[in-house]
């Protein structure tokens, strides 16, 4: 049984007793768990429909649906964005499964985009307290990884919505862990065992 879960990664790699959500390009191949959806950022890239059209007959594999979501700063116009990311939550919603968001500046837009928000995990979430609580209020879960941590305000997030990540930044999820801990002052094993169950109840394929 893991002692760590990385709720989100680009990284394939992970140390001993380490499970982790790893996000692949659609058209790509991984040992499960993992997710796959069209990032933000390739929203103009050639090869969009081919990759929905991926992400169509191999939805069965995923554990969740993402890296998906809107960036104001990078990619397609925020009109294509919307567009490719209402579809992709209508497929993650018709399979009953989470979806992992990317999120630049836009919370407002995606919040009122999810119908299901309580199954959406937000990664690198945003740390602002206005931004933060709104995303705690409508149900959803948050990541964040070591560096995130050290701005957060822990009061602001139940641990019954928290998830950790390494992202692609190479750093070791077991620090992650350590940080969190003493951020939220519990018990290094509460908080493994809390986030044992938020991961199976976001990713419970």
């Amino acid at each position: 049984m893991s002692e760590y879960y990385d709720f989100h990664t680009h990284l394939p790699q992970s140390p001993e007793g380490v499970t982790r959500m790893l996000c692949i390009v659609p058209g790509s191949n991984a040992s499960p768990p993992f997710s796959s959806g069209i990032h933000p950022w390739d929203t103009a890239a050639p090869g969009v429909e081919e990759h929905l059209l991926w992400l169509e007959k191999h939805i069965d594999e995923l554990a969740a649906v993402g890296e998906i979501g809107l960036d104001r700063l990078h990619g397609a116009s925020l009109e294509r964005q919307s567009e490719l990311f209402l579809r992709q939550l209508q497929l993650a919603d018709a399979h009953d499964l989470s979806v992992i968001l990317h999120n630049v500046r836009c919370t407002p837009e995606i919040l009122s985009m999810l119908r299901r928000p309580e199954r959406a995990l937000w990664h690198r979430a945003p740390v602002g307290r206005n931004k933060l609580i709104r995303i705690i209020d409508s149900g959803g879960a948050v990541s964040f990884t070591a560096e995130s941590l050290r701005r957060l305000d822990p009061a602001l997030v139940p641990l019954s919505r928290l998830g950790l990540e390494t992202d692609d930044s190479g750093e070791d999820i077991r620090e992650t862990y350590r940080i969190a801990a003493a951020l939220w002052h519990v018990a290094p094993e509460e908080l493994a065992a809390q986030l044992a169950a938020n991961f199976r109840n976001l990713f419970h394929r």
